[in-house]
């Protein structure tokens, strides 16, 4: 099995949740808010598909795969600006954009994107011990809805949060803070798990708990997570070993 690691690079006074960095400090979670691209589903095949249709009908030559995974997490419309800018600005670019999600959706219903190793079981398991689930996106809400609807896991989560339907977008900490408030928990009993600097900015500044998944998108920059996990099917395995929750203590408290 993988095994869970600290972050040595986290600072150490960085947030309330500094300790998770320097140990496996047990967290009692009731809620789980999951980033979806890179984290729970690999979306970077169907991008990178669409991307190059869009570059290739316009005459330009395809985007590296690092190219276009450095360009994943902050939302398609920053997306496009990274990866069309050098042949259009403005209201061409505003075009740009819509063709490529035109083609993205296209592309995602031919080609739906595969689970990450591990992550439906990780749902399934968290679900069946009693935890609600949610997700915390900057994917365009008809794009993650229609996802989760072709990989059957609508129902699965209590809350599914994208631009068009929070405060402010990730890295914004309160588009997660309001998420939290609305499924009536708090920081405390809340952990957040995404695979970009991204989803550890949003974390770390809400408070929240926060756990990365390796072989992700966008992992290197100045935030870190609390915990490293090698990828969902590891946090899985910590989860029934009882290795990021203190289960064991409250089952057999007073």
């Amino acid at each position: 099995m993988s095994e869970l690691r600290s972050d040595p690079d986290t600072p150490a006074a960085e947030s309330a949740t500094a300790e998770g960095a320097a140990g496996l400090r047990p967290v009692d979670p009731r809620l789980v808010v999951f980033d979806l691209d890179g984290t729970l589903i690999e979306s970077l095949p169907a991008i990178e598909t669409a991307v190059n249709e869009v570059r290739r009908k316009n005459g330009r030559p395809p985007r590296s795969t690092e190219e276009v995974r450095s360009a994943i997490g902050d939302g398609a419309r920053v997306l496009s600006g990274r990866l069309f800018s050098d042949f259009a600005r403005g209201d061409d670019l505003d075009a740009i954009h819509l063709d490529f999600l035109e083609v993205y959706e296209r592309q995602s219903v031919l080609d739906p994107h595969p689970w990450r190793r591990g992550a439906r079981e990780l749902l399934d398991h968290l679900l069946s011990d009693g935890l609600e689930l949610a997700i915390l996106t900057n994917k365009p809400l008809h794009l993650t809805e229609r996802i989760l609807e072709r990989t059957g896991t609508a129902s699965l989560f209590r809350a599914v949060r994208c631009p068009e339907n929070s405060p402010r977008k990730k890295p914004d900490p309160s588009s997660l803070l309001a998420l939290i408030a609305d499924a009536g928990r708090h920081r405390g009993d809340t952990v957040f798990v995404g695979d970009s600097v991204v989803d550890f900015a949003t974390g770390r500044g809400a408070g929240v708990t926060t756990f990365g998944v390796r072989g992700g998108y966008r992992a290197e920059g100045e935030h870190r997570p609390d915990r490293w996990f090698e990828d969902p099917a590891a946090l899985d395995a910590a989860w029934r070993e009882d290795r990021w929750s203190n289960r064991k203590e409250r089952s057999h408290g007073p």
